[in-house]
């Protein structure tokens, strides 16, 4: 039986799977936030809906603008290099959040 994975609304990983009152069928319940997913009659089938529930998020990186006065540029992404003529909240190129974190 393959492993449960974190739940794509809290993240948690106390997830049940759970029959509904008659025992005729199966759920995946999160005990973090309460999302339930993928009613059918077999446990293995609600497993492989809640573990495609999932998406794949990388960890947000983050950066600030180092100021430079380059033709139509003003600023260098900390984190990638990338030259911008404007200072956003977020790299255009390597999407670091410009927080100075």
């Amino acid at each position: 039986m393959e492993k449960l994975k974190p739940c794509p609304f809290c993240g948690g990983s106390d997830i049940d799977i759970r029959t509904d009152d008659a025992g005729l069928s199966w759920y995946s319940f999160c005990n973090g936030c309460g999302v339930s997913c993928g009613y059918s009659i077999t446990k293995d089938d609600v497993m492989n809906a809640w573990n495609m529930r999932v998406p794949t998020i990388e960890p947000v990186k983050h950066g600030k603008w180092i100021e430079i006065d380059i033709k139509d540029y003003k600023a260098l992404c900390s984190e990638c290099g990338t030259w911008s003529p404007v200072m956003g909240k977020f790299c255009p190129e390597c999407g670091a959040r410009m927080d100075g974190e």
